[in-house]
């Protein structure tokens, strides 16, 4: 009778284990719940993508420790006028350590392929890839910033052709910041193609949405407006939003200004200008200069500033050693402008535009025979020692404007009857994109024969919320299995 009582108490306590580790293996069998979500919040049609659209991306749960990696993709991105760029990216928490990789192809060989990093006061990453594929890797740590102006450029082969961009960053989070928080950056000069978004947490995809691009919004919205979630129309309209490197430069010419630039090591231009003279000017003149435009001296030296200086007629007489026009192709007095540094040439159009006063332009409208067409922009050339036409753009009311590569003197003309005013055409090349991260230190690797592939991210397993439950029910079988035997 004593041996029945303890077998069936050693019975009882063979099932109770049994049962314990039953739990505990159903409870582990139970997937991992990820310790952060992303969702897409802007734009509001994933479908409809235009140029100025804000991307957001809002993180919610996100803790220090959590492996957090961003991926975006393309295999046919189609620029609009050759150049595309994602710029104003801000990064709300920070990762150490951390990786950038950056993959692109259909590019220039010329040109290459440029990684530029501009921290809030000095450049902090600057890396070239002129070989083909192209591909370039950065260790460093990310900072947590509202704003980091990084920059991705390349040209394509031709303004025709699609370009291939894999662009990734990964890595430990540091400081998660506040919860949720938003991620974000403007996608600017896509004529057409899909761009995938990817956000990870570990080795589980939390967000995996793409993007359809479809070029300039058919009515450009305010420089603050775009649609109900994103930013206004950028560098894809005339309304392109410009934004300074630095506070214009006060000048002692009446009129004048300088305006630095912010460029890459190569001279490409990081943000679009827009330099116009101030109120005091005898004419409202300007230089507008695209954003990834190269930018070089005469000395092919990067452009720092540059400076638009209204002259008088004594003051054009000076420079150009009084040569005149051709005949019949008259000057319009006040309307000129001297763009420096001289001799500075770009690898893609910028716009000279003047807008006369009224005066002005009636002067300038009888001298060209009552048609508006007449009414020119020419630039003096040093080299000849004439005046040349530049492209014209179609006039619009009272302001003038063109395109041209180089800087010299430019003027305002009226091309009178029988008359024929020079037009000169330029050549174009083009291509820029923009991405953001914070590198403190950075590699290239060397040239391959191949494309290759993303390396794997450092990846954590998410932490399961059951896991302190098994440790504790493991705990409580385990003192009741040594209670009930010392029972025994």
């Amino acid at each position: 009778m004593i041996m029945n009582v303890k077998t069936g108490a050693l019975s009882w306590q063979r099932k109770s284990m049994l049962l314990l580790v039953c739990a505990m293996l159903i409870l582990v069998a139970i997937p991992s719940v990820s310790a952060f979500t992303a969702e897409l919040t802007s734009p509001s049609d994933i479908n409809n993508v235009y140029n100025g659209d804000t991307v957001t991306v809002r993180i919610t749960g996100l803790a220090a420790t959590n492996t957090f990696q961003l991926n975006m993709t393309s295999s046919n991105l189609y620029t609009n006028g050759g150049m595309f760029s994602i710029t104003s990216y801000a990064m709300p928490f920070s990762m150490t350590p951390a990786s950038t990789l950056l993959l692109a192809d259909n590019l220039d060989v010329a040109n290459g392929l440029t990684l530029h990093v501009q921290g809030s006061t000095a450049t902090v990453l600057d890396l070239s890839d002129m070989a083909a594929p192209y591909e370039i890797v950065a260790t460093n740590d990310v900072m947590k910033q509202t704003y980091q102006n990084i920059s991705i450029i390349g040209y394509p082969v031709t303004p025709t052709q699609a370009v291939t961009v894999d662009f990734s960053e990964r890595g430990t989070v540091a400081d998660a910041g506040i919860n949720p928080s938003d991620l974000t950056f403007t996608v600017n000069n896509i004529n057409s193609g899909l761009l995938t978004i990817k956000v990870k947490d570990g080795a589980s995809t939390v967000l995996d949405k793409t993007l359809t691009f479809r070029g300039t919004r058919p009515n450009p919205a305010p420089i603050n407006g775009g649609d109900s979630t994103s930013g206004g129309s950028v560098s894809g309209s005339k309304s392109a939003a410009v934004v300074a490197a630095a506070p214009v430069v006060a000048q002692a010419v009446p009129g004048m200004v300088t305006q630095p630039l912010l460029t890459t090591t190569t001279g490409q231009t990081l943000e679009p200008y827009n330099i116009a003279t101030t109120a005091v000017a005898p004419v409202a003149a300007s230089v507008s200069i695209p954003q990834g435009t190269k930018s070089l001296t005469s000395a092919s030296t990067p452009i720092s500033s540059v400076s638009v200086t209204p002259l008088t007629a004594t003051e054009v007489a000076a420079v150009t050693a009084g040569t005149a026009p051709a005949a019949g192709v008259f000057a319009i007095e006040g309307a000129a402008i001297e763009c420096s540094p001289a001799g500075a040439t770009f690898n893609q159009p910028v716009t000279v535009s003047f807008t006369l006063t009224e005066a002005q332009y009636a002067t300038a409208l009888a001298k060209a025979g009552g048609v508006p067409a007449n009414i020119v922009i020419q630039y003096f050339n040093p080299t000849t020692q004439a005046w040349q036409g530049i492209t014209m753009n179609a006039p619009s009311g009272r302001t003038i404007s063109g395109t041209t590569t180089h800087f010299t003197v430019f003027q305002v003309f009226g091309v009178g009857s029988g008359a024929v005013s020079p037009v000169s055409t330029s050549a174009q090349t083009y291509g820029s994109l923009i991405q953001e991260t914070t590198p403190a230190t950075a590699n290239v690797p060397g040239a391959q024969a191949t494309p290759v592939a993303p390396k794997a991210s450092p990846t954590t397993t998410p932490k399961s919320p059951f896991v302190p439950s098994i440790a504790v029910i493991a705990i409580v079988g385990l003192v009741g299995y040594f209670i009930v035997s010392r029972k025994q």
